[in-house]
């Protein structure tokens, strides 16, 4: 007799039919709410494009600014419901080994950032680049507190630059998440990574299904191929249209 079954038997029948009754409701909540909230959060990211205006690739109007999350997503995007589609060691572990020098593109408050830094060790690199200051506070505590911060540097990018020129061909290895169709130009940040890569590294790019049309996505991948990058392989990624991508020497 397992563990539930022991219990129950000490329950009297009424009162085990009210801890079941209780728990099913508590799930059909959650349920419901959780389907609210998708159903809420499209529709703001309908609203906040159509506002926008943004077009294939990131591009948007030059009297706009670019489409970025705003900073207090931060906190919503490292919860722990988020494992439950996006597992960071399942995405990360295929492409990162110990010693490795790790680009986190638009970090965030690290939900990928902190795994990254694990699975490289101490003698690894993490590059966490985010264009918001408040994003990079967030995960410098939170890197703190893990003990994670002494392999971590935070750089802040702007809307024209990555600020990567002192890593020229010195990363192995980058996560591009949710974060190709906030840019300006994808042509002229593939071009940035193009620089900061070594020979032969990769870029694991991926955009939410819900958020980026394929046409949109198919233009990005164009643009990476121009600033010398070829397609590798096109790995499943939650929820996401994703591509692998390998540094290609630019005749």
């Amino acid at each position: 007799m397992n563990l539930p079954q022991r219990l129950f038997q000490k329950v009297p029948p009424e009162k085990a039919a009210r801890l079941v009754k209780g728990y099913s409701l508590a799930l059909l909540y959650l349920t419901a709410f959780l389907k609210l909230f998708k159903k809420t959060w499209n529709s703001l990211v309908s609203r906040y494009r159509q506002k926008r205006s943004v077009s294939p690739c990131g591009l948007v109007d030059h009297k706009q600014r670019p489409h970025v999350c705003p900073w207090w997503l931060g906190y919503l995007l490292i919860s722990p419901i988020r494992r439950w589609f996006q597992k960071p060691e399942k995405i990360l572990e295929p492409h990162l080994n110990k010693g490795m020098t790790v680009l986190d593109l638009g970090c965030g408050m690290g939900f990928f950032t902190l795994e990254m830094a694990r699975i490289v060790g101490p003698g690894g690199r993490i590059i966490a680049a985010d264009l918001q200051p408040k994003m990079l506070s967030g995960l410098k505590r939170r890197a703190a507190k893990a003990g994670l911060l002494e392999r971590i540097d935070l750089v802040q990018t702007s809307e024209n630059s990555l600020a990567l020129s002192k890593y020229a061909r010195q990363v192995d290895f980058v996560l591009a998440m949710a974060v190709v169709h906030e840019v300006p130009s994808a042509k002229h940040l593939f071009e940035e990574l193009h620089a900061a890569l070594k020979p032969a590294a990769r870029v694991l790019v991926a955009e939410p299904a819900g958020h980026v049309k394929e046409t949109e996505f198919g233009a990005s991948v164009r643009a990476a191929e121009e600033a010398g990058f070829q397609v590798v392989h096109r790995p499943g990624v939650a929820r996401s249209r994703s591509v692998l991508l390998e540094r290609i020497q630019v005749v």
